[in-house]
């Protein structure tokens, strides 16, 4: 048996429809905020076409929190 602390989790956000402008999510302490327009605050996810591509965006920045792309700010 291998017992370890390092293993990696996951989960799933499930968004039956697209977040509105300035909604939130917080994550382990941290807000993501859906926004329209990418701007540059720290932490800002912006709304896809649809519930998936929103949710893509935002694990792509969950995924690289320190690389702002045109789909997420990079959080500080």
């Amino acid at each position: 048996m291998f017992t370890s602390n390092s293993l990696t989790g996951s989960a799933v956000l499930a968004l039956a429809t697209n977040p509105s402008n300035t909604e939130t999510v917080t994550i382990q302490g941290q807000v993501f905020t859906f926004v329209s327009s990418i701007g540059t605050t720290a932490g800002n996810v912006l709304i896809g076409g649809s519930a998936d591509a929103t949710r893509a965006n935002l694990a792509a920045l969950i995924n690289a929190p320190q690389t702002t792309t045109a789909n997420g700010v990079a959080l500080t």
